[in-house]
């Protein structure tokens, strides 16, 4: 699949003769976004998927599920009481801090932005073998990320930004020479 022009590996979990069988594979994504406002969250995802979305609804405060016009379905977990995405922020960035990326300033930079983050998005979706629609549905997640000015943190433990670029993996690779931290509406 391709993020950003960039032909990268989202995934990197091994196939099981279960997954093999099946043609739809379970996959998660995360936004991390530093925002002012955060109860329009529902609304940009809404919009950000209006073309792929058959029906969208709360199940309770902070879960919400997306039946897909193609029959799959995806869920979205929102955190953002202080206490929780704190906690997590402050995991993710002792965990990043590992990385041994030579650039120190961007790995600053990525560490400094981590711990801004007051919302955390968990994107629960399934892909199939179809590859446009994979890419379809991971462009929506791009414009949602987009929306929110947030970062993406994929399964293989990499940090990319909305526009694909990677920022920082736990094996210390960066697209980027410089980053600036932001914060957003």
């Amino acid at each position: 699949m391709t993020l950003g022009g960039h032909m990268i590996h989202l995934f990197h979990r091994k196939k099981s003769e279960d997954q093999e069988s099946s043609r739809w594979k379970e996959e998660v994504v995360t936004l991390y976004a530093c925002r002012k406002d955060l109860e329009n969250i529902p609304q940009e995802i809404e919009e950000s998927f209006s073309e792929m979305f058959q029906h969208f609804c709360m199940e309770t405060e902070n879960h919400y599920v997306a039946q897909l016009k193609d029959g799959s379905s995806m869920n979205f977990h929102i955190t953002t009481k202080e206490e929780e995405t704190a906690a997590q922020t402050k995991g993710m960035a002792n965990f990043f801090s590992q990385a041994p990326l030579d650039n120190l300033e961007v790995k600053e930079a990525v560490l400094a932005q981590i711990l801004m983050f007051n919302c955390i998005i968990g994107i629960g979706f399934q892909i199939n073998d179809t590859v446009e629609r994979n890419q379809m549905l991971l462009g929506k997640i791009n414009e949602l990320a987009k929306r929110l000015s947030a970062l993406l943190l994929y399964p293989s433990m990499a940090l990319y930004d909305y526009h694909g670029q990677l920022l920082l993996s736990l094996d210390g690779q960066s697209d980027v020479q410089t980053y600036r931290p932001i914060q957003e509406k």
